[in-house]
């Protein structure tokens, strides 16, 4: 029987979110341009991972982006480095360093237990922001 040998005693119960604050993150891939939960528009999702940062390298983040979002998209165009014009492709987002601010959010989710199956139960999770850049 093939046995794992890890040593959790340091090993939260949970994900813990990245800290608020400004990162510098890459854009791992392609953003897709995916329909919305509804089904009545478009997202842009954006896969990135914190870059340059002691405590959070390697901490993958998710945007996503309405469509209707203009100037969102193009503050994040413009963070990348590239030059907002009549359209963009996303392939060129791929593999560019963008620099975000991080929030925190909390939200409710049924976590029923034997005592109590309407448990509801509050977690955090990080969110980008915003997209900076230089002027």
């Amino acid at each position: 029987m093939p046995h794992l040998e890890v040593d959790f005693t340091d090993v939260p119960d949970e994900i813990l979110p990245i800290e608020p604050g400004i990162y510098e993150a890459e854009i791992t891939e392609a953003p897709e341009i995916l329909p919305t939960k509804s089904g009545e528009g478009t997202k842009l999702v954006v896969q990135m991972t914190v870059v340059g940062d002691d405590k959070n390298s390697g901490r993958r983040l998710s945007d996503h982006i309405s469509t209707k979002m203009q100037t969102r998209i193009k503050r994040l165009i413009k963070s990348a480095g590239l030059t907002p014009g009549s359209g963009f492709d996303t392939e060129d987002l791929a593999g560019q360093r963008v620099k975000i601010r991080v929030k925190q959010e909390s939200y409710q989710v049924s976590s029923p237990t034997l005592d109590d199956p309407d448990n509801m139960e509050t977690r955090t999770a990080s969110r980008v922001d915003d997209y900076l850049f230089d002027s």
